[in-house]
């Protein structure tokens, strides 16, 4: 539900117009129906909605919300039990990156859950990761982790001084 101001925006907002009016016309007039709408941008009620890379969220579709809850980022044991269980199941990689006991495992929570990454982001980072590694005849591990964060460290605003941090201390 990002209003687009760029020059191909047409489309998109005839789409995103298109579902607004739905929503209104079908699903605001029913009682047997709830509607949850879900973001990661920090709703401003003076603003509407914080600006996320020169995008911010529809005014007039949040005014279609009643109430406004913020679900924070991932804690810290949140993080390490969300790769635990990502790759819990996973063949090709680390018996690391499936215990949430390991130092490593808790020093990389720490330091995601500190940087505010969301469960969205971890999960590019997994998919990042799983691509480095795709035909590759090694198990995943940790290093893979830290190579896909220096991939993505724009689209997660750290450093790759910070990310080199993550294991020294």
């Amino acid at each position: 539900m990002m209003v687009d101001n760029s020059s191909l925006a047409k489309h998109s907002n005839d789409v995103l117009n298109e579902f607004k009016r739905s929503f209104t016309e079908k699903l605001c007039k029913r009682d047997n129906i709830i509607t949850i709408g879900a973001t990661n941008l920090e709703i401003d009620s003076s603003k509407a909605a914080m600006s996320i890379g020169g995008k911010t969220l529809d005014t007039a579709m949040l005014d279609r919300f009643q109430s406004k809850i913020l679900v924070p980022n991932p804690e810290k044991n949140q993080v390490i039990q969300s790769m635990a269980m990502h790759y819990a199941n996973c063949d090709k990689v680390s018996s690391e990156l499936k215990d949430v006991n390991n130092p490593k495992m808790i020093k990389l929570g720490e330091f995601l859950s500190k940087h505010n990454i969301s469960f969205r982001k971890l999960e590019s980072i997994y998919n990042e990761a799983a691509n480095s590694t795709a035909g590759a005849d090694k198990n995943l591990n940790f290093s893979d982790i830290v190579k896909a964060m220096r991939t993505m460290k724009e689209d997660l605003k750290l450093t790759n001084e910070e990310i080199d941090g993550i294991f020294v201390h």
